[in-house]
């Protein structure tokens, strides 16, 4: 799943959102506003 921000880190609703749907294990892309990939990490439990 990808989140488009320019928060330092996806927000706890976000990764809950997409935990919910593919599991603790599905990675959670977060990208800046100009499509640079900032991080990548795990929806987790």
């Amino acid at each position: 799943a990808a989140v488009v921000s320019a928060a330092d880190a996806p927000a706890d609703a976000d990764r809950a959102a997409v935990r919910d749907l593919g599991g603790p294990q599905t990675p959670v892309l977060l990208a800046a506003p100009d499509g640079t990939l900032k991080s990548t990490t795990p929806a987790g439990a």
